[in-house]
């Protein structure tokens, strides 16, 4: 009766634990700081969101798979304000679990460049950023901010 008592009393519980779930939230500005994309990881996936957030957006974002995969996180590749859209985020070949982005105004694009002497995707796109989810930071220096 005993051992009863405290699976019930596990089961009751195991809702309102987090499970080890972690939200890492980190907002990347402009240089001159006028625009702003959110990232938000936790639960197996990552948001990106235009504009200044703090919680998991309804709408204007995509998401999409974490990769558990690589110990070095996930990089992406951003670039700022061009004729066409306000800002341009590429990865290459995620897994897209949504995509909710205002297509006018932003671009999601899965898949970066290809390097053609070495084979493999290029980061360093020209007058675009970098920021990886490993150390969370952006290169070229002055090409964008983390807050």
């Amino acid at each position: 009766m005993n051992k009863l008592k405290y699976v019930i009393i596990l089961l009751i519980c195991i809702p309102f634990l987090k499970c080890g779930h972690h939200i890492e939230t980190h907002h990347i500005y402009s240089p001159d700081e006028k625009q702003c994309i959110t990232f938000i990881e936790g639960f197996n996936s990552i948001y990106i969101y235009s504009g200044y957030i703090t919680t998991i957006p309804n709408n204007n974002y995509v998401r999409i798979k974490t990769d558990k995969e690589s110990e070095f996180g996930q990089e992406f590749v951003g670039c700022w304000r061009d004729s066409i859209y306000e800002w341009k985020i590429m990865i290459h070949e995620p897994i897209i679990l949504e995509n909710k982005l205002d297509t006018t105004r932003f671009a999601f694009i899965n898949k970066l460049p290809i390097n053609p002497q070495l084979g493999i995707p290029r980061y360093d796109i020209e007058g675009c950023f970098n920021f990886g989810t490993y150390y969370y930071s952006v290169a070229p220096e002055g090409s964008a901010i983390v807050k």
